[in-house]
């Protein structure tokens, strides 16, 4: 396996080779091959189980349940055993590979995620960015291997098989495989295996994660699927360097999910239409200020009571990176740790104090309550709103002007029944799938939108931005916190919190 010297893993995309049925009701922990059989390990407290696979149907040849009390996690076969960890029991269990029947248990710290072996030695992942080595006779720890990615520790490692060499690991709540070079712990390959699924094969509530990786050595073939997933796929592996055929693939890719043109395509190369340019103007200064900020503040001194907090990257971007140097006046006691992502926390895994969140605020289990009322404004710049027929929103509808629109369309319906204006005669709309991005583009002067009032506040007091109407939406939606019920009373977190509302409110 080879990486530029920089460290540069190499990227693969992948071909499906072939497509197997798979129990829906499997919430895939481990899957491997041993003596040419296909096992799989699910989880889940009350559905935990051991599993014999008939791979062409999927059919269940072999189950052993485990105890309501256990959530199975990774599982590996070794010479006549199967080895299975949990994953917060701190135990694993051994059974016999063709009876099943538990033939003992063994004890480890901490969490178990994923198992492999090497052919010398059991490889386990607990969710962190150590790989552990056990000895598979007395199953106490020997070592532990850092991973890194580009010199940067790599966590959520979970399930493990290990392939001529090198662990395959699934990234937990990703849809990427990487490969770590077992001497080293460096990842030296990242495996894209994003749209596996068919949108039909997807049923919301159920369809979970990516997660599960067999490798038949006999034949050289590599398997993988996902938490109730309905499919097991064969795959084959393809090198995604910089061809031109690589490079199309990602520019079509692109282009599809925008739904405009963004390159021409020449004899000498490729170059941006009109389009392209206003997308890569619009989303380049968004990114930029976010790393400024979050720059700055993270160069001040370190502090004692740190504190995680996860939300999306448009309220880190426009809500809180303006206000950064406020929250540290206010707050000098947390040392405030931002992730940005869009996907919901898992609290129970992930060490994170609060989260803030776009959506209904119906999450499970989650305490959650509203940063600020979901209300939608219609914005522009000054100059799209002076372009624009009587400078007024009749005119700005009926203009050339973009509109930009983000998720669905419910929102301009309401709006239009509110404003009396028809949208029927508005150009094509930009569609994204983030607040961030269509923020940008208001800002570089691309269009029209509706925004949240918590977003945009900012941008109105400066002048930046302008009301082209004063037909506002109130929406089900809006930025929530949210925190499991052991954190709800926590000091740092009722802090944290009221800060944000009083914020919010100004």
């Amino acid at each position: 396996m080879a990486q530029d010297a920089g460290g540069t893993p190499i990227f693969y995309d992948y071909r499906i080779v072939n497509a197997y049925p798979h129990q829906t009701s499997a919430f895939t922990q481990g899957l491997f091959f041993h003596d040419g059989a296909l096992f799989e390990s699910t989880g889940r407290y009350g559905a935990s189980s051991l599993r014999k696979i008939t791979l062409a149907t999927g059919e269940i040849e072999k189950i052993t349940p485990l105890p309501a009390s256990i959530f199975a996690e990774g599982a590996v076969g070794w010479e006549g055993s199967i080895f299975l960890l949990t994953w917060r029991a701190g135990k694993g269990f051994i059974f016999d590979h063709e009876t099943f029947k538990q033939t003992g248990d063994f004890d480890y710290a901490g969490e178990g995620w994923g198992l492999t072996h090497d052919g010398e030695k059991l490889i386990m992942s607990d969710g962190a960015s150590d790989l552990r080595f056990l000895d598979p006779e007395t199953l106490e720890e020997t070592g532990r291997l850092p991973v890194t990615l580009q010199g940067r520790p790599l966590h959520n490692l979970n399930e493990l098989e290990w392939i001529d060499g090198e662990i395959f690991a699934n990234i937990w709540q990703s849809e990427f495989i990487v490969r770590i070079d077992l001497k080293s712990g460096v990842v030296t390959g990242v495996i894209d295996l994003r749209d596996l699924l068919n949108a039909d094969d997807i049923t919301p509530g159920q369809t979970d994660v990516l997660n599960g990786i067999a490798y038949d050595a006999e034949t050289g073939r590599l398997f993988v699927t996902g938490k109730n997933w309905p499919k097991l796929f064969e795959i084959e592996l393809i090198e995604m360097g910089v061809s031109q055929g690589a490079v199309s693939k990602q520019v079509k890719i692109l282009e599809d999910y925008i739904g405009a043109q963004l390159f021409d395509r020449r004899p000498e190369g490729l170059s941006l239409t009109q389009e392209g340019i206003m997308l890569r103007d619009s989303v380049a200064p968004a990114f930029d200020s976010l790393h400024s900020a979050f720059s700055r503040y993270s160069r001040r001194a370190p502090r004692s009571n740190r504190f995680r907090l996860a939300t999306t990257a448009s309220f880190a971007s426009y809500f809180l990176a303006p206000r950064i140097n406020a929250f540290a006046a206010a707050l000098p006691h947390i040392d405030l740790e931002i992730l940005t992502s869009d996907r919901v926390v898992d609290f129970a895994r992930e060490d994170i104090d609060l989260s803030i969140r776009y959506g209904a605020g119906d999450w499970g289990d989650l305490i959650c309550s509203e940063v600020a009322p979901g209300l939608l404004l219609p914005v522009c710049t000054p100059d799209v709103l002076n372009r624009a027929k009587n400078k007024n929103a009749a005119g700005l509808i009926a203009s050339s002007e973009r509109r930009i629109q983000v998720f669905s369309s419910n929102e301009w319906r309401a709006w239009e029944q509110q404003a009396d204006i028809a949208l029927s005669t508005a150009a094509p709309a930009f569609i994204f799938e983030h607040f961030v991005v269509a923020m940008q583009a208001v800002l570089a002067g691309q269009g029209y939108a509706l925004l949240p009032q918590i977003l945009v506040s900012q941008h109105l007091t400066s002048g930046e931005i302008v009301l082209f109407s004063g037909n506002t939406v109130k929406w089900g939606q809006t930025f929530h916190f949210a925190r499991p019920p052991a954190k709800q009373n926590q000091p740092m977190v009722r802090d944290v919190i009221a800060w944000f509302s009083a914020a919010a409110s100004e």
